[in-house]
């Protein structure tokens, strides 16, 4: 796998990174296009970065290039649920509701 990166600030706190990456993939990815392929891995990477609680809901959308909704959509296709809430958190605030 060949990979390149190039990095640059944009403002204080965030960072464009562009990653150039070289797959060897099965015959059968083949009907898709390069385009798909990127926007299918693209979202798969996102995903995981939710899960793994690096990344919220909102900048993964964002990133994908989709809306919210879209994204949660596909999130939960992918079985990641829409909403990421301790159950204790959730008992503890509906015990404090008038």
């Amino acid at each position: 796998m060949a990979e390149s990166v190039a990095a640059h600030a944009r403002g204080s706190y965030a960072w464009e990174m562009t990653v150039t990456v070289t797959l060897d993939l099965p015959p059968d990815a083949e009907g898709e296009s390069p385009d798909e392929l990127a926007q299918r891995l693209r979202l798969l990477w996102a995903l995981d970065e939710v899960r793994q609680g690096r990344m919220t809901r909102l900048r993964a959308a964002n990133l994908v290039g989709v809306s919210l909704d879209e994204f949660l959509q596909q999130a939960s296709n992918h079985g990641l649920d829409a909403i990421d809430y301790d159950v204790e958190d959730f008992r503890r605030e509906l015990a404090g509701a008038p």
